[in-house]
């Protein structure tokens, strides 16, 4: 089955990606940028960045062990408290009392 349908030709652009008169105001901006991001002071401020987050990784790790240790002690406290209750309630000493209530 034959159809009529015409495809129309691509369009016939003499102009390539990197021929397009942008691309040489991208390479002059590309070119500044990656100058101006090799300057001391940059440099200095990408170290600082660096040596603040090692500081803080290393607060979170202090913090964690401090945090962990805290939160079990805690978890202990609920879970013993039950256990803590009944040995209040039944102690020697309260026995003693119940046997002889006038000493």
């Amino acid at each position: 089955m034959a159809t009529n349908r015409i495809i129309p030709p691509a369009p016939r652009n003499n102009l390539m990606p990197e021929e397009a008169p942008d691309s040489q105001l991208a390479k002059k901006i590309w070119s500044k940028n990656t100058s101006a991001s090799s300057t001391p002071r940059l440099r200095a401020a990408r170290w600082r960045q660096i040596v603040v987050a090692a500081r803080h990784f290393g607060d979170f790790y202090v913090a964690k062990l401090i945090l962990i240790t805290l939160l079990v002690s805690v978890l202990f406290a609920f879970m013993l408290e039950p256990v803590v209750n009944l040995l209040e309630k039944d102690s020697p000493a309260r026995a003693a009392e119940r046997s002889c209530p006038s000493c």
